[in-house]
């Protein structure tokens, strides 16, 4: 989880932005600061999509150490981890998530003009983002992340054959 400075979108300038780290599924709520309880804010919305997740990492920065993120975590049972000060590569996954959602927006700039309203744009960016982008094997990050969800609820055997060290994926 970050947050990413977008000066065109006025007082809503501060996007928080959250990326889950299997399926690179985004999800970003424009907010007028960057204090602890525009990250819960954030946090609930995000919550309210994806779930709450097991563990939450973050930079280290005196919003996300506050006392009040802290007590927000240990009320939904979250793990919460923090990178290395002044380390943006601890936060790789969310900071790339960063760069995708302004490119994804300055690509959108010159399109039609009914998505006046800054919610319009972000919802028209992650909707490209998380559901028609796809990867190397033709899956979108929603259906990166509906696959991680079956695959946890189901459990995942994995084994090795001895011979030809060929690997094997089971669904349970």
């Amino acid at each position: 989880m970050d947050v990413t400075h977008i000066p065109g979108f006025g007082k809503h300038r501060w996007v928080h932005v959250t990326a889950d780290t299997c399926s690179r599924f985004i999800i970003t709520t424009p907010q007028t600061g960057e204090s602890a309880k525009h990250i819960i804010n954030h946090c609930l919305a995000a919550f309210a999509i994806l779930g709450p997740p097991l563990e939450l990492k973050t930079d280290n920065g005196p919003a996300y150490a506050s006392s009040s993120v802290q007590h927000f975590c240990q009320q939904y049972q979250i793990c919460h981890k923090t990178g290395i000060s002044y380390n943006p590569q601890g936060q790789a996954i969310v900071e790339r998530a960063n760069r995708t959602l302004k490119m994804q927006l300055l690509k959108q700039k010159g399109g039609g003009g009914c998505y006046v309203s800054l919610q319009n744009k972000l919802s028209h960016a992650l909707y490209t983002l998380n559901f028609l982008n796809c990867d190397a094997e033709g899956l979108t990050a929603a259906e990166r992340h509906q696959a991680s969800c079956t695959i946890a609820a189901a459990g995942l055997a994995r084994w090795k054959d001895a011979q030809t060290r060929q690997e094997f994926y089971q669904i349970q």
